[in-house]
């Protein structure tokens, strides 16, 4: 793919090298399984009257989350 950035890049400023060292580190510190939760997610919204265009917005919400599992608890 030559230098293309990945989406984690556009949106979180994140290589795929650094997400796989950070489920590195929770199996490594005796999770039996680990997982990453990513969201970068939009909304945008326009308001007409009278076929004025009278407000428009965006919203973006992102995040961020890691479980890990080891036997039977959850963090």
């Amino acid at each position: 793919m030559g230098n293309r950035k990945s989406e984690l890049e556009d949106h979180f400023g994140i290589q795929d090298q650094n997400l796989n060292q950070v489920l590195s580190v929770a199996l490594a510190k005796g999770g039996d399984y680990a997982e990453l939760y990513l969201e970068y997610r939009t909304r945008e919204s326009l308001n007409f009257e009278e076929g004025i265009l009278k407000s428009a917005s965006t919203n973006i919400s992102e995040g961020i989350g890691i479980r890990v599992i080891h036997g039977e608890k959850t963090g």
